[in-house]
């Protein structure tokens, strides 16, 4: 009686096991989904190549994505625009004469700092596996302080003596608003690394206040607050980026 207890109890265990393994054979498997994504533009490094390239252009573009839901992405980014590389503008410059002794040089000249420009936003997408496409719009916001002078460099005098002066000098501080509307394509290579090609509109609303340190040409020269909607059509709306998954 006791071996057949013994076998109706093991038959039972036995049963319950094969039971277990082929309940979590039917299971599949959970594989955890990979939410987060970072990326960098390579647009900036092949212009470090052009001399000749627009200096509004992005020095370095990097990105941080995150999903949401199935088909909707929240996404971060961060912009170091060149456009305040400091540069002297010689079309501005010109021949004045006063007088049949004295002749000099008048000369514009720019210089700033670069500026970060700060983007957050909503992206959406669909499409297959490893192509897909995306659209959505980002807000940004940027900071940025520069610098303008005149200077006159004499090239001929009365008294012999050959010298530069500045006669104005203006500091600025500009604030910029941007919304950037976009649409994009994402191709895939593997589970953790794929492009994107991105292409959209850089709107911009700009408010620049600039303070006169010296201006001896009495001249009328806008002081104060000066605002200006400006649309452009590049910039940092428009990248092409390698990008990792994780």
């Amino acid at each position: 009686m006791k071996t057949q207890r013994t076998c109706t109890l093991l038959a039972l265990v036995a049963t319950s096991l094969i039971s277990n393994k082929a309940f979590a054979q039917d299971k599949p498997d959970t594989i955890p989904a990979l939410k987060n994504e970072i990326g960098v533009s390579v647009i900036p490094y092949i212009l470090l190549t052009n001399s000749n390239s627009d200096k509004q252009t992005p020095m370095a573009h990097v990105f941080y994505k995150r999903r949401l839901k199935e088909n909707l992405y929240g996404r971060l980014s961060l912009v170091l625009n060149n456009g305040s590389v400091t540069d002297e503008f010689n079309t501005y410059s010109s021949i004045r004469v006063q007088s049949n002794t004295n002749a000099y040089l008048e000369s514009g000249y720019y210089e700033g700092r670069n500026y970060l420009q700060y983007m957050a936003g909503m992206e959406g997408r669909w499409g297959r596996k490893n192509i897909q496409q995306f659209a959505g719009m980002d807000l940004g916001y940027a900071y940025y302080k520069s610098e303008t002078k005149t200077e006159t460099h004499t090239l001929v005098s009365p008294s012999g003596v050959v010298n530069d002066s500045t006669v104005a000098y203006y500091k600025h501080t500009t604030n910029a608003v941007a919304l950037n509307p976009f649409y994009g394509l994402i191709l895939g290579f593997s589970k953790h690394f794929f492009m994107t090609a991105q292409v959209g509109l850089n709107l911009q609303f700009i408010s620049r206040s600039s303070e006169k340190i010296v201006d001896t040409r009495n001249l009328p020269y806008a002081t104060g607050n000066i605002a200006n909607f400006d649309l452009r059509l590049g910039g940092v709306a428009n990248h092409i980026s390698v990008c990792y998954r994780f």
